[in-house]
């Protein structure tokens, strides 16, 4: 496939210092997005050019859209909920749902998913992993049902690129510091996996790979960091 000669334009005039996290909500017809060091909650509405934020209690790194209408964030050392609905201009209440490595300050959420199963899957992070390069971060299953379980992958630096195949089989993440994405065979009733393979790995010597989805051709799409650019990859990594 020959790389896309596209030009990025800007959709919303909203600088955020960490933006992360876009995930598009049905129901209200707008995208919803994550100011991670802002502690910023965006949303914008397509249809009304309206844009409205949040100040957050901490740092979210990712978000997760749920069935109720309320959306699950994944705060610095917790998930919690929040309901859009009922958070007034510059205020968004949050009740917790589930402490996060809270005997850890040195880690963080960070990247985060929704699996094919409804299942919230995040990861966190080693916020003094520039200095020190340890792995202290993990990746997780989180579910009102079975609650937060651990996946059985090995710690990581910095948690990025989690998304699922079409039908959820399989399943991508990174440690952005080995530039590379992985993939996985992942039950989602057991908050499992196993076989972890390379999937892909960047054939350049700056960037990391940072956050990824999967399309509807089973194409996954990341967002390199450090480079300002989308890889597109099909689903054999190529």
């Amino acid at each position: 496939m020959s790389p896309l000669n596209e030009t990025a334009t800007l959709w919303a005039d909203t600088a955020c210092v960490l933006g992360e996290g876009p995930v598009w909500c049905q129901r209200r017809g707008a995208l919803l997005w994550t100011d991670i060091e802002g502690a910023t909650l965006w949303m914008r509405t397509p249809a009304t050019g309206a844009t409205a934020s949040w100040r957050l209690p901490d740092r979210a790194g990712s978000l997760a859209l749920c069935a109720s209408g309320r959306v699950l964030l994944g705060l610095a050392k917790g998930l919690a909920f929040a309901d859009l609905d009922r958070g007034t201009t510059g205020v968004l209440p949050v009740t917790p749902a589930a402490a996060v490595e809270a005997d850890e300050p040195r880690t963080r959420i960070n990247d985060g998913r929704t699996d094919r199963s409804g299942n919230f899957v995040f990861g966190t992070m080693n916020e003094e992993h520039a200095a020190t390069g340890a792995r202290l971060g993990h990746i997780y299953q989180f579910s009102p049902r079975h609650g937060l379980r651990r996946l059985n992958i090995d710690p990581v630096a910095i948690t990025n690129s989690i998304c699922f195949s079409v039908r959820g089989r399989t399943m991508y993440f990174a440690d952005s510091l080995d530039r590379r994405v992985m993939q996985a065979d992942y039950d989602a009733a057991t908050a499992r996996v196993a076989n972890v393979r390379e999937f892909a790995r960047l054939s350049t010597t700056t960037g990391v790979p940072d956050g990824s989805i999967v399309d509807a051709d089973d194409c996954l799409w990341n967002a390199v960091w450090g480079q300002g650019r989308l890889q597109r990859y099909s689903a054999d990594g190529a």
